[in-house]
């Protein structure tokens, strides 16, 4: 299956290396990157005024931003063609037209009762454990806050810098990787399964397994990681911006409960949810297409 959409060739430095090799570069520049941000993190908490939470989205700030911004970008610059950048190698210096977009958008919204469902599905054959309620807790007291000035900080730390952040990581970079090897299929699930392995919360494994490859199959089709970071986003904000405006949910409902007990919403979301993705498919076959000829 060639590789070509994505701009790979054979004189890429590591091209000729194996799947293991670059696997291990990306191992090794990987836990540098996490250890050099948790070491800033942990000094500017030191010189930072703050509340305990502040700080936390601080610390969550920095270490995202080192972990899964700037090790894809150094990551790139071994794997790119000599020829070519690393954002070009990331995929993120194509643009797509607003169709796409606004298609994405509804996708995501669509999608949330069949995720809320699929998550309790999830859970009945894996229930939180220890780590996954800590989590869980610690990331409902950093979204409870009545301070504009603190929404926009989470807007900024849970939802911008991860969505941009994790897709250069596992889309732009990860998934491309395994595409040098593997067939593009397989590279959107295997990155999808490192994905959400990453996060450490197998009570949702599955509804995040199927994010992931619903971000990876963007990609794959579109060939722009813009995709992928707008529907990461919508996804992250919609529960930040939720929190924010409706704390005590909407006629009783919060966002995690829309759908769980509403056959008709679970059946129309997941109805929809597969027609966005069967026209987004569509339509960049189609697009494909029309550029061939």
């Amino acid at each position: 299956m060639s590789n070509s959409y994505l701009g790979i060739s054979s004189n890429s430095p590591l091209r000729q290396s194996g799947l293991g090799v670059q696997l291990l570069l990306i191992a090794l520049v990987s836990s540098f990157m996490f250890f050099l941000g948790a070491v800033c993190a942990a000094l500017l908490n030191r010189c930072v005024w703050a509340n305990a939470m502040d700080k936390i989205r601080i610390q969550q700030l920095i270490q995202s931003f080192v972990m899964f911004v700037l090790s894809p970008l150094v990551l790139a610059c071994f794997l790119r063609r000599t020829d070519q950048s690393p954002l070009n190698y990331l995929s993120q210096t194509k643009l797509v037209p607003l169709i796409p977009f606004v298609i994405v958008l509804l996708a995501i919204l669509v999608s949330i009762p069949f995720i809320n469902w699929f998550a309790v599905f999830n859970e009945s054959f894996f229930p939180p454990d220890e780590l996954s309620k800590s989590l869980e807790h610690l990331s409902r007291q950093l979204l409870q806050t009545d301070h504009i000035s603190v929404f926009w900080l989470n807007v900024l730390v849970m939802a911008l810098i991860p969505a941009v952040g994790e897709e250069m990581y596992f889309r732009g970079m990860l998934q491309n990787t395994f595409s040098l090897h593997v067939n593009p299929h397989l590279s959107v699930w295997l990155s999808a399964v490192v994905f959400s392995a990453i996060h450490c919360q197998l009570d949702a494994f599955f509804p995040r397994l199927l994010l992931g490859a619903f971000l990876g199959y963007l990609l794959l089709w579109s060939h722009s990681l813009w995709l992928p970071i707008l529907a990461h986003f919508i996804n992250n904000v919609s529960i930040v911006a939720f929190s924010f405006f409706f704390p005590t949910g909407i006629a009783g409902f919060q966002l995690d409960t829309i759908g769980l007990h509403q056959p008709v919403v679970l059946f129309l979301s997941v109805v929809l949810t597969a027609a966005s993705v069967s026209f987004l498919w569509h339509y960049f076959r189609q697009s494909r297409a029309t550029a061939v000829e």
